[in-house]
């Protein structure tokens, strides 16, 4: 063995302009591979990072309410009810639980309008939103602004509030302090409106943050004329991320033995459901779980596409590196 191990460190000095090109090449495949990977992985971090902030817990707790069969409402009823259930179901494996309240309309400035999701928030309630957003210097959004940190969105608390993002408040051309319009269709299919004022400019965190907006909870429900016990969606956010599938099975099966009628498992966002709600034959509340990676699947081609990318390059490096060592 020895003798042949000489033989081939012989024959790599012998051909030393192969052996670097090869062994560069070789270098070259294992770093590219690795940055891929960790790209992809850092896509994917992020991604949940914007998810679990912005629309969705780990695990969410939403549903349907059907007046009439043609209906498809994305509310729950009876929330207390509800969160008591997976409280006991998750157990110790539960780090904390967020009430939103969903709507979906335009905010409207004296200048330009947006269509957005309005995410309705007791804020005091939410320590992971406090912890992961933070308010933007002024000179992100407004031309001229200083690069003080104005804002503070604990103050959400307070009645007739409203955060939204530095790209939204380029659009709108607003700042902290100014007046914004919530408008909105109401389950009767009136259109309300509400004056809110801005109490925060937050940075940008994502493609995500380009439709978002976060509101006090009390203001969803005056604009959609919902009762206190009625939400969005219950978003359960686990100790342990990883055990999120599992736990949204074990909640199944306790909310279905306490009585309350489940939709069958369909791992996409809740507003792509309502084609199908709307055309079931049911009346009634029906619950609907899902992962935080449901509720994001549309944007699952970033991470698909870009490990398509890495794959196509590392095969073709590896057939050149093939084809030279042979």
């Amino acid at each position: 063995m020895k003798k042949l191990l000489r033989i081939a460190f012989r024959n790599l000095l012998q051909s030393r302009q192969k052996t670097l090109i090869l062994g560069s090449a070789l270098g070259l495949v294992a770093m590219l591979l690795v940055l891929l990977m960790a790209l992809s992985q850092g896509v994917s971090d992020t991604m949940r990072e914007s998810a679990t902030i912005l629309v969705s817990g780990h695990v969410n707790v939403a549903g349907f309410y059907k007046a009439k069969v043609e209906d498809s409402f994305p509310l729950i009823t009876d929330v207390k009810a509800i969160e008591e259930v997976v409280r006991k179901s998750v157990g110790d494996e539960l780090d904390y639980i967020v009430v939103r309240q969903r709507g979906w309309g335009k905010i409207i400035s004296a200048s330009n309008r947006l269509q957005v999701a309005i995410h309705g928030v007791l804020i005091e309630n939410e320590p992971g939103l406090q912890d992961r957003l933070r308010p933007a210097p002024e000179s992100a959004y407004k031309e001229g602004g200083s690069d003080e940190v104005f804002g503070d969105i604990s103050q959400l608390g307070e009645q007739d509030t409203v955060a939204i993002f530095e790209s939204q408040a380029k659009r709108l051309e607003v700042g902290i302090g100014d007046p914004l319009t919530l408008t909105t269709e109401s389950l009767t299919g009136r259109v309300n409106t509400k004056d809110v004022r801005i109490i925060a400019v937050l940075k940008d965190i994502g493609f995500m943050s380009n439709w978002s907006v976060f509101s006090d909870s009390q203001g969803i429900q005056d604009l959609y004329q919902l009762n206190p016990n009625t939400a969005g969606a219950l978003q359960i956010y686990l100790k342990d991320p990883d055990s999120a599938e599992r736990v949204m099975q074990q909640l199944r099966e306790s909310l279905s033995a306490n009585g309350h009628e489940l939709l069958a498992y369909n791992p996409n966002p809740f507003w792509q459901k309502f084609n199908i709600i709307s055309g079931e034959n049911w009346t009634g509340q029906k619950l609907d779980l899902t992962l935080w990676e449901n509720e994001v699947s549309f944007l699952k081609w970033a991470v698909k596409g870009l490990d398509g990318v890495s794959f196509f390059l590392v095969a073709i490096l590896l057939f050149i590196i093939a084809i030279g060592i042979i």
